[in-house]
């Protein structure tokens, strides 16, 4: 079930804008960096929280419905209640089994987290090998 109660109006930062998001590779989008304000949300006592990304990335769409109907957000949060889809710039490690964010995080440590699909490589001219910090696999 949700956690977010009561809302009464959803806004998005004025400088956030997925106008121009277009094609495969989503030219236009917007980059974002983890902890980026991506909507601030006021319940029905005028409490007003700031909701952030936890990972950075490019912006690819605001959902517009939730500005227009609050409710979805506490009624529908696991279908039309999204706030945002954003496509992260690094790959994230499973949250299955993860109870906290200390051991998510130990999880990571040490480990270079690879970023997209290397366009080198679709080219078919890639010269660093194991040592490219880019997917190799289509």
């Amino acid at each position: 079930k949700s956690s977010i109660k009561n809302v009464e109006q959803v806004v998005f930062p004025s400088n956030l804008s997925t106008d121009g998001v277009s094609g495969r590779m989503k030219k236009g989008a917007q980059n974002l960096k983890a902890g980026a304000t991506i909507c601030s949300i006021i319940d029905k006592d005028g409490h007003k929280t700031e909701y952030v990304t936890p990972v950075g990335g490019k912006l690819l769409e605001l959902n517009d419905s939730i500005v227009l109907q609050p409710g979805l957000l506490q009624d529908s949060h696991e279908n039309e209640g999204y706030i945002a889809v954003i496509y992260p710039d690094t790959e994230i490690p499973s949250l299955d089994g993860f109870v906290d964010c200390k051991s998510l995080i130990d999880s990571c440590n040490g480990r270079l987290l690879v970023k997209g699909v290397c366009f080198d490589f679709q080219q078919g001219s890639c010269s660093r090998g194991d040592n490219c910090r880019f997917k190799h696999k289509l």
